[in-house]
């Protein structure tokens, strides 16, 4: 049975591999600029960039699950569809505890828009779990 591939994407991400939270058998990491990355010789590392459309796939091939940080200048339509095309099953997202106690403002207005994208999208079929910063 293929090991199964956990993708982290964000700054966000270098503080759950710090703390050990989540180690499975194989994790991928993306960074924007992988030749200044330092990260642990058993993690994979790729450019990625939830900017840079180009490269969703690289992103979620192969990968089973995702920890990703609400970006909502990113292309999320085509971010949900490359992870649905490539055969993403579970995404946590890390958003906002503005989107419950504060969302007319402008970062609960943002991060509002990556949470409805990723549950509107076929993620929900797949168990997404939403993380709100500052929740306990």
């Amino acid at each position: 049975m293929a090991s199964r591939k956990v993708l982290i994407v964000g700054g966000v991400g270098s503080s759950l591999l710090k703390q050990r939270l989540a180690l499975p058998p194989a994790i991928r990491v993306s960074t924007r600029d992988p030749s200044k990355a330092s990260f642990p010789s058993n993690l994979e590392v790729v450019h990625g960039d939830l900017l840079d459309a180009s490269s969703y796939t690289t992103l979620f091939r192969g990968v089973e699950r995702a920890f990703l940080y609400a970006k909502p200048t990113a292309s999320l339509a085509q971010l949900c569809s490359t992870a649905n095309e490539e055969g993403l099953k579970h995404i946590v997202l890390l958003s906002s505890y503005t989107v419950q106690t504060n969302p007319d403002i402008e970062i609960g207005i943002a991060h509002k828009k990556v949470e409805d994208a990723v549950v509107d999208s076929f993620l929900l079929q797949h168990s997404p779990t939403m993380v709100a910063n500052g929740c306990q």
